[in-house]
């Protein structure tokens, strides 16, 4: 899946979208996205590229992690198990319809899978997609295909990648500095995803 996004940004409209070789490789994915970059670029156009400045290897993602002692893609956090995955599926929707912190984008189910993946933004909290983009997204080209956050429902738990991890690959050159003033955003976004 493709994060796609339009951004007002001094009266022009920025697109953006995420790269599906980075994604491939970050996320550990066996499949390369053949194609799938091509078909982008058609549609949408390219002018540059986010990521880090000084560029990662894709071995190098397949291991990503910020710094020493910062969570990799396999420390997921758990959310819930559930007895299957209707009963999960079902919760997080019940969930997330009477949340106040939280809102539905998107609900894509993988065919001939029990995985559906859900698109959320958080409203509120530590974790608010606006506390946190206002102080991570301050560059001329805006990373809002950044958001929404999501979780995986497979079989019958539902998992998301951890706040630091997630927030980490998608602004690889952030400064310490700058993600300590968002040190409290990935147990937000945990509590948030976790009360839905």
């Amino acid at each position: 899946m493709v994060r796609v996004s339009v951004t007002q940004v001094a009266g022009t409209a920025q697109v953006a979208y995420t790269n599906p070789t980075w994604t491939a490789n970050i996320f550990r994915m066996t499949a390369e996205p053949e194609g799938v970059a091509a078909a982008l670029e058609k549609a949408l156009g390219r002018s540059e590229e986010f990521g880090s400045k000084s560029g990662i290897a894709a071995k190098s993602l397949r291991s990503y992690h910020y710094m020493l002692l910062m969570p990799y893609f396999d420390d997921q956090i758990e959310l819930g198990s559930f007895a299957s995955h209707a009963d999960a599926v079902a919760k997080l929707e019940a969930g997330l319809a009477a949340s106040a912190e939280a809102k539905l984008i998107y609900r894509v189910d993988v065919p001939g899978t029990e995985q559906s993946l859900f698109g959320v933004a958080i409203l509120s909290g530590a974790g608010a997609d606006e506390t946190v983009m206002k102080i991570t997204d301050t560059g001329a080209r805006r990373h809002t295909a950044h958001l929404p956050h999501e979780v995986l429902v497979a079989g019958g738990r539902a998992l998301m990648l951890h706040g630091k991890f997630r927030i980490a690959q998608s602004f690889p050159d952030l400064k310490m500095g700058t993600f300590m003033k968002i040190s409290g955003a990935p147990d937000g976004i945990a509590k948030v995803l976790g009360g839905c």
